[in-house]
């Protein structure tokens, strides 16, 4: 017995719940999170006991791209991965630059970030 060509496959059915479960997932504000202070508002030092670390992950940051070379990019990033481990009650664990750098990136303006990154 034969059976009856299939024909090429169907596309792949999108789920149209992702993108809903992830902006959930990254801006939903939890209880606990409703005590802290954003970034912009934080007050406190680079203090933390491993802050040598966190200076040269970020001097190491994308140092291909002249945007993440800038003096002041460093600064705020070793200010925000700071600020995050204060409020967190965490340590800095190598490699949470890397996690910080897109969303780094994705809050500048296309002028500004440079066209290596575009």
């Amino acid at each position: 017995m034969e059976t009856p060509a299939t024909g090429p496959p169907s596309p792949p059915v999108m789920d149209t719940g992702r993108a809903r479960r992830w902006r959930k997932a990254l801006l939903e504000r939890f209880p606990k999170e409703a005590e802290r202070e954003p970034f912009s508002s934080w007050k406190g030092g680079l203090t933390e006991s491993n802050q040598r670390v966190i200076r040269a992950d970020c001097e190491r940051t994308r140092a291909d791209a002249e945007y993440f070379r800038r003096p002041d990019v460093r600064v705020k990033m070793e200010a925000m991965l700071t600020c995050w481990c204060q409020q967190q009650g965490s340590r800095y664990k190598q490699g949470l630059n890397e996690v910080l750098a897109p969303f780094f990136h994705l809050q500048t303006e296309p002028a500004e970030a440079g066209e290596e990154l575009s």
